[in-house]
């Protein structure tokens, strides 16, 4: 197994232990910024997980997973709602690595 696939093993079991813990016992301002911190990861993580669209496209590795376009791999494979507006975020973050 790669690093990187070991990584994001080791972070699919921490997000899940995260989920599984209540905030009830903590005071307003650590809640506060438990939030703020939540909301920065889920920023920093769109990001990658662009990065990561942006590298299936490029590979066309969506073709491996049984998919014809990108499009129908984010809307099957990854859920995405609306594949559209989130390729467009993946060809405008294209623009700034090119």
């Amino acid at each position: 197994m790669s690093d990187l696939v070991a990584k994001y093993a080791a972070l699919q079991s921490l997000v899940d232990e995260i989920a599984a813990e209540t905030s009830d016992a903590l005071d307003d301002e650590t809640v506060a910024q438990l939030a703020i911190a939540n909301e920065t990861v889920v920023r920093q993580f769109e990001s990658i997980g662009n990065q990561r669209i942006l590298e299936v496209s490029d590979r066309d590795a969506h073709k491996t997973v049984g998919c014809v376009t990108v499009a129908e791999f984010l809307r099957t494979k990854l859920r995405i709602t609306h594949p559209k507006k989130r390729l467009q975020a993946v060809q405008a973050l294209e623009r700034c690595l090119r």
